[in-house]
């Protein structure tokens, strides 16, 4: 077993987002560090790859409030490599709002030095009343 001490790792949860803007993607906010080996995140959104390398990178998003009227819901994961369009909840089949809807998402992305990679939320139509929930999660660590 080996352990690496200084090896990049985050960890951050959201502090609420209510309300977030409707027809535009929103970049999901993490205030709240747990820990940031390396100091390579922000701490509000962001994190800069300190170096060339794999990571491993996985988010979970828990939406309160979800409005019934909304064509959609579509998470990504933006990085300056590539998008990675994670999920699309279309809630047509409900009869009401829905009190909460999570999206959960896990990549190995390839970053290089500088690059950066944070999470956005986009909801199509319908009324803005929808939150990021406090039981959010944003991670991501060095592996290769």
């Amino acid at each position: 077993a080996v352990t690496k001490p200084l090896q990049p790792c985050v960890l951050a949860t959201n502090s609420a987002q209510n309300n977030f803007a409707i027809n535009t993607q929103v970049n999901i906010g993490f205030g709240t560090e747990i820990f940031d080996v390396g100091s390579d995140f922000n701490g509000v959104d962001t994190f800069t790859a300190p170096i060339t390398g794999k990571y491993l990178i996985s988010v979970n998003i828990r939406l309160d409030n979800c409005d019934q009227g909304a064509n959609y819901y579509h998470m990504q994961i933006q990085s300056s490599n590539r998008d990675l369009a994670t999920d699309i909840k279309d809630l047509s089949v409900l009869s009401a709002d829905a009190e909460r809807w999570t999206f959960a998402a896990t990549h190995i992305i390839d970053m290089d030095l500088n690059d950066t990679v944070h999470a956005e939320i986009y909801q199509d139509q319908g009324t803005q009343q929808t939150d990021v929930s406090t039981h959010s999660y944003f991670s991501i660590c060095l592996i290769a």
